[in-house]
């Protein structure tokens, strides 16, 4: 993803992914997407209000987000369609478990990936040619709700028509009290079902089922 809101430049080895995250310093200059749908650059990147990076977060080097196997189990996975997983971290298991289920996937990263990589995939995924998107474990280490806007506005503008979202975060300790969990880490320990208010100001019909905030880009 262009990093989100005015495209991160994100620093190799910092991450989206796991139960912390994100961070305010590096800024790309590479232009937003245009939305296919809405015809705007929603700018729908990270950008200096991102206090937190929680780059050393991405961890899932031997073990799928559980969001992988759950839409496999209760959403399904198309064969021949093409996946952009945003802030999937710095390891490759969800390509290869999708290349399994005949979806050729991107991952988009703007702390675990270079920026040469982050602008390859858009271009193979980014400005409507994704069939599906997803958001795991990322929007719960961004402490600022508007950087949650921008990571969805660059998930809506991903998408083609018609294309699927889905969103599944690590809740913490559910209390609702967001903290900081380390030096350049933060933990929003919020319930899933917290998130839907401000899902649904980008993707109106989302809803939440078997652990999964699923939506639909709809068409113009």
């Amino acid at each position: 993803m262009k990093s989100f809101k005015s495209f991160i430049k994100k620093r190799p080895g910092a991450g989206f992914e796991g139960t912390n995250e994100l961070r305010k310093d590096y800024v790309s200059k590479t232009p937003g997407q245009v939305d296919p749908v809405r015809n705007e650059k929603p700018t729908p990147h990270l950008e200096e209000s991102q206090k937190f990076t929680s780059a050393a977060t991405s961890i899932n080097k031997s073990k799928l987000p559980k969001g992988y196997t759950a839409v496999g189990t209760h959403f399904g996975w198309e064969k021949g369609t093409t996946h952009l997983d945003i802030g999937g971290g710095r390891f490759d298991n969800a390509i290869e478990h999708l290349a399994g289920h005949g979806v050729t996937a991107h991952v988009y990263d703007p702390y675990n990936r270079s920026e040469e990589h982050n602008a390859e995939v858009l271009k193979h995924a980014g400005n409507g040619k994704s069939d599906t998107v997803s958001l795991f474990n990322v929007l719960n280490v961004i402490e600022e709700p508007e950087n949650h806007l921008s990571a969805l506005r660059l998930a809506h503008s991903s998408l083609k028509p018609n294309g699927k979202l889905y969103i599944g975060v690590y809740e913490g300790d559910r209390s609702g009290k967001g903290r900081q969990t380390g030096k350049d880490a933060y933990q929003r320990n919020e319930k899933l079902d917290t998130y839907l208010p401000t899902i649904r100001q980008v993707f109106p019909n989302a809803k939440l089922h078997k652990g999964i905030i699923h939506a639909t880009k709809e068409s113009a």
